[in-house]
């Protein structure tokens, strides 16, 4: 049997790791690529030119040109050892991930000529990014939702946290933890609720689920959701705690922000049952003595002097009733002033103020406004109904259909039903509302691609209407256009 030699025994190990070999004369640009080379790119030999620059401009993606060559320049300069992961574009014009390693021959300080491989590494490549993109996802998703994880070690009693719970509890990330260090950032009242409620778990194998708050490291104060669960072992042990902090702090401000308005609100009412109160006592007095003198003047037995004390009577009774009732109507003023803030609104003048803001927009997009303002105006408040005019009036315009030379908006008001109409049709993409018929005024829910949609607008448009009694709907067909149609009560 003939001996296998040493070149045999290399050329069967790098094909058993799919790997392909190259050379490149740098002195003269050329290149050798062995088969395997030309094979893992999909080439025949003599398809393509074998030289270094087509090599750079044709094969490299664009994008690693510069890294490829800051990389090698930079192995020529201190003779270590010659490493990149890059994309390469194949015959089918896609591109694939390959390992080129190389080495260098150098003459005086110089290199003239270099030898290496390239090794596909498009699967393992493929998989370590979908990892790295799913693990990035995560990450945004807890950034977004607030959430982190936590582990605790019952033995060595270190606690481990993901870059989120660092981040609620406003800490460095290289920071040690322990059990006792993570419960020190918990308020005194919180603390002992938490401690109560972990010792219950270690006893009871029990999860638990709690509203806390915390002081971070910068001593902010933050309403936290505390969770946790043990894990088991096959004999029902417990081997560690894992759970989540999610940060709710918003949410928390928020409710209490409304638990206060709700206060002001029973307060607001507990002083209109008192100004009833008021009213009802104050005029029963006035309305009685006017009565009481009333029934006098009609007693024909009353004397002529009775007359004219009657009569002084009267005019005292009414100069009282008229002074109650100037201090009842400035005790109406002073406690109606801050929610008092309906006024009469032209809808020409507030379309006129939505133009000015939009100008641009309607010059560059060739907008052309058609109005049939048959009712003037309307009674509301007056920054309501124009952020309700600015956000139809600027989805007309952003929701044009892509060919539209001139973007036609109509206005519209008039008189239905006891009520006071306002109409704003546009002829742009429309709205398939058989598909989303019941999301039009969700939040963040939108319809059609654009750059800054957020899905805010229309949400905005039917609560502001909604806290002056007004009401908003619509109708849309696909690629002919959408009217949003607005009853105000009459007042």
């Amino acid at each position: 049997m003939k001996a296998i030699s040493e070149q045999e025994i290399q050329k069967l190990f790098l094909e058993s790791m799919d790997v392909a070999l190259w050379e490149w004369d740098i002195i003269t640009g050329l290149s050798k690529w062995s088969d395997d080379y030309l094979h893992h790119l999909g080439y025949e030999r003599g398809e393509v030119p074998e030289e270094h620059d087509f090599f750079i401009n044709q094969l490299l993606h664009p994008n690693h040109r510069a890294y490829y060559e800051q990389t090698i320049q930079e192995y020529f300069q201190k003779k270590k050892h010659f490493s990149i992961e890059v994309l390469l574009k194949t015959k089918v014009r896609s591109y694939r991930w390959f390992k080129i390693n190389g080495k260098a021959i150098f003459d005086q300080g110089s290199p003239k000529y270099m030898v290496g491989s390239l090794e596909d590494i498009n699967i393992r490549k493929t998989v370590e990014i979908d990892r790295r993109m799913q693990e990035l996802i995560l990450e945004e998703v807890a950034e977004v939702a607030g959430i982190g994880v936590w582990e605790a070690q019952l033995a060595s009693e270190v606690v481990h946290w993901s870059k989120e719970v660092y981040r609620i509890h406003e800490l460095n990330e290289e920071e040690s933890l322990t059990l006792d260090k993570a419960f020190s950032y918990y308020l005194p009242e919180s603390q002992e609720q938490i401690r109560i409620s972990f010792l219950n778990t270690l006893r009871n194998k029990e999860s638990y689920d709690l509203i806390v708050q915390i002081k971070t490291q910068k001593g902010n104060i933050r309403w936290i959701r505390s969770i946790c669960k043990p894990l088991l072992d096959d004999r029902g042990e417990i081997i560690k705690l894992r759970g989540i902090i999610q940060d709710i702090d918003e949410m928390m401000r928020e409710q209490k922000m409304q638990e206060r308005k709700s206060e002001l609100i029973q307060d607001q009412n507990d002083r209109l049952m008192n100004f009833a109160h008021i009213v009802s006592h104050n005029l029963r007095s006035h309305a009685s003595n006017l009565s009481g003198l009333t029934h006098l003047l009609a007693d024909p037995q009353f004397q002529e002097n009775d007359f004219n004390e009657i009569v002084n009577h009267l005019g005292n009774v009414s100069l009282d009733l008229s002074k109650t009732i100037d201090e009842l109507s400035e005790l109406v003023q002073v406690q109606t002033k801050v929610v008092s803030q309906r006024q009469y609104q032209d809808f020409q003048k507030v379309l006129d103020t939505v133009k000015i803001i939009l100008k641009h927009e309607i010059e560059i997009h060739n907008v052309c406004f058609k109005t049939d303002f048959r009712v003037a105006g309307v009674v509301f408040v007056p920054s309501y109904l124009s952020s309700i005019f600015l956000n139809l009036i600027s989805n007309a315009i952003k929701y044009r259909k892509v060919d539209q030379k001139e973007v036609i908006i109509e206005l519209r008001s008039f008189e239905e039903d006891q009520h006071i109409v306002l109409e704003v049709e546009d002829f742009g993409r429309g709205i398939d509302l058989k598909k989303y018929g019941s999301k039009v005024f969700g939040l963040y829910e939108t319809f059609h691609y654009h750059s800054d949609s957020r899905g805010v607008g229309l949400y905005l448009v039917k609560n502001q209407l909604r806290s002056q009694k007004a009401e908003i709907s619509v109708s849309s067909d696909v690629d002919k256009g959408t009217c949003f149609r607005i009853d105000f009560a009459k007042e």
